[in-house]
């Protein structure tokens, strides 16, 4: 894909519930969404092969850029969920073979969708001045999510989100992303080296006293982590 393509592959569970729509509700799916900043023709050349498959619903069209809320089809409102994710080198056909084994859309999971996302473009170029983390240098990003309506199925969502992220663990790259990481984990678990030392400085310098903190704190280089 062109850099003017951001482009995820998932596969996604629709419960059985009466706001699900009837084609939907209680199926899982195999989806590939795709965002092109071209022009249509161009959108429909990029598409076109996926097309060729036949694919049971096809959504596919030029929208305008509010209608974008709506492309991954989160809920509009505030819910209960958890999950987690982890940045990857690669996504090569052993990769698939190992997740659609684990979560393939006749698995008996709490999840509500496994996706993943193609990455590289302007995420692979350094960023300009004096950032953090100024690149992205893996090639794809997974993230699994399950809704937790109640206590009861947080604990098994949250260990069908883990196996999800286990099983891709060959292809793991040496640091994550801090919004994909559902795990209270300190920062040097998620951040690259260099990234995480950067951060310290800043704490030492501006927060000695903590005031700032996260899921996934910094914490200064005086203060054991």
């Amino acid at each position: 894909m062109p850099d003017e393509v951001t482009s995820i592959g998932r596969i996604v569970w629709f419960p059985p519930l009466p706001d699900v729509p009837e084609p939907m509700c209680g199926r899982a799916f195999a989806m590939v969404e795709a965002a092109c900043m071209s022009d249509a023709g161009t959108g429909a050349e990029l598409t076109e092969p996926r097309r060729r498959l036949g694919p049971e619903i096809d959504t596919f069209a030029t929208i305008r850029a509010p209608a974008l809320g709506q492309f991954h089809m989160d809920p509009e409102q505030p819910m209960p969920n958890d999950g987690d994710g982890t940045l990857l080198t690669d996504f090569p056909a052993a990769a698939i073979d190992a997740l659609v084994a684990m979560a393939g859309p006749d698995a008996d999971t709490p999840l509500t969708s496994i996706e993943i996302r193609h990455l590289g473009g302007a995420l692979a170029r350094p960023a300009t001045g004096e950032a953090a983390q100024p690149t992205i240098e893996a090639s794809y990003l997974t993230f699994a999510v399950g809704a937790t309506p109640i206590p009861e199925v947080a604990a098994a969502v949250r260990r069908a989100a883990e196996a999800a992220k286990d099983v891709l663990a060959p292809w793991h790259a040496s640091y994550d992303y801090y919004n994909e990481v559902g795990a209270s984990v300190p920062a040097n678990a998620v951040l690259p080296a260099a990234s995480y030392r950067r951060l310290q400085g800043i704490k030492a310098t501006y927060d000695l006293d903590q005031v700032i903190i996260s899921n996934h704190p910094v914490r200064p280089a005086d203060v054991a982590a």
